[in-house]
């Protein structure tokens, strides 16, 4: 039995839905502003709405609940610039991998660029494509579940946006058609700014 074999087994036995994360997810840094100003003047700091703690719970609580044994856990692979360049333009990701390097600055609206998030926002994408490509390709998982961040859904081609640096989103369905030949794709978004970026 090989190795892709013995993933498959390990599938079955744990149920068929997939659970993606990686610790690194926790790690990117949103900002520290009151919501969407910095904190200086008379603005006190408050934490990112989009907060590492949140994603934390929910992980947390699948391990307590013993939910978490039976789910088919799944390592995130960094998606390839090739990949990126599916839906962002070469100039975005260079700006972000600059950003990155420095951290604490904004690559569009409301999307902050942290040390290392450059590297932490691949991963995020990653982690979306590992999902498609298990659920299109194992034969055993039926859905899947990304505990991701950055999130994605709101990011321009040119420009990151409402707490998004690459597109999750539509890179994975991007992926889905040029690598798995899926022809037809139903995205569900219930946020608010329904559809924006996506």
């Amino acid at each position: 039995m090989d190795k892709k074999e013995r993933e498959i087994v390990l599938m079955r036995k744990k149920g068929n839905t997939a659970f993606v994360y990686d610790e690194s997810y926790f790690w990117h840094n949103a900002g520290d502003g009151a919501l969407f100003e910095p904190a200086d003047g008379y603005i006190q700091d408050n934490g990112s709405v989009e907060s590492p703690e949140s994603k934390r719970r929910v992980k947390n609580l699948l391990e307590r609940s013993g939910l978490i044994n039976h789910l088919a856990e799944i390592k995130p692979v960094p998606a390839t610039e090739e990949q990126l360049q599916y839906y962002h333009t070469k100039r975005h990701i260079e700006a972000v991998k600059q950003m990155s390097q420095t951290g604490g600055i904004d690559c569009g609206d409301s999307a902050i660029v942290g040390r290392g998030s450059y590297e932490i926002a691949k991963l995020s994408v990653g982690g979306a494509i590992q999902a498609v490509k298990t659920v299109v390709k194992s034969g055993t998982i039926n859905t899947a579940y990304v505990l991701n961040r950055p999130p994605g859904h709101h990011a321009e081609t040119d420009r990151g946006m409402g707490f998004c640096i690459f597109n999750n989103i539509v890179i994975a369905a991007k992926y889905a058609q040029k690598e798995l030949g899926i022809k037809k794709i139903l995205i569900l978004d219930w946020d608010v700014h329904h559809g924006n970026g996506t």
